[in-house]
């Protein structure tokens, strides 16, 4: 059977979505191509977006991880009772907030954690700078990290920012309101 390198592109619990990688002429990968569905070995959940692996065809549109090559980093999520893989090998983080609703502080002192436990870029887009109330507010809290030189772009809205990624792979949390 085929055996291919691939980039899991996509995670919904045990199913898995990848794509093949292709070298250009600079030996630099991309993944190019059709979708192709992902099966794990005894229903377990071991793969992470961002994962390179050894793929190895099932079907014509389904294919087996053999081996997931080793990442960079690994980031996950985690409660008293499971931890979820979330992304791997990432380079940068990228977190969004909005000054209404309010964000919680907590998760982005999460973020900041996750970020320099492991060695990774964190730029923190600040969404939503037109709605005037919460904005003081908000700034007052984020100031401390850019104090610290976490870079803090301010936008309206945020679809109309484009951010410059290049020969980057870039993880987005977008915080939820707080509780």
């Amino acid at each position: 059977m085929e055996q291919f390198h691939a980039l899991l592109t996509a995670s919904y619990g045990r199913h898995y979505l990848a794509q093949r990688l292709v070298k250009d002429g600079c030996g630099n990968e991309s993944p190019v191509g059709e979708l192709i569905q992902v099966s794990t070995p005894a229903k377990q959940h071991i793969g992470a977006v961002g994962d390179r692996m050894l793929l190895e065809m099932t079907s014509a549109d389904q294919a087996r991880i053999v081996r997931i090559e080793p990442r960079e980093n690994l980031l996950y999520r985690s409660d008293a009772f499971k931890s979820k893989l979330i992304a791997s090998n990432v380079d940068q983080i990228l977190v969004v907030l909005a000054t209404q609703p309010a964000f919680s502080p907590d998760l982005l002192g999460r973020a900041v954690v996750a970020a320099e436990t492991n060695q990774i870029g964190l730029h923190i887009l600040l969404n939503k700078c037109d709605l005037k109330d919460n904005l003081e507010h908000a700034r007052k809290i984020i100031a401390p990290y850019a104090r610290m030189g976490y870079p803090v772009t301010e936008v309206s809205p945020v679809s109309v920012l484009i951010l410059s990624l290049s020969m980057r792979t870039a993880l987005v949390l977008p915080m939820a309101a707080s509780s």
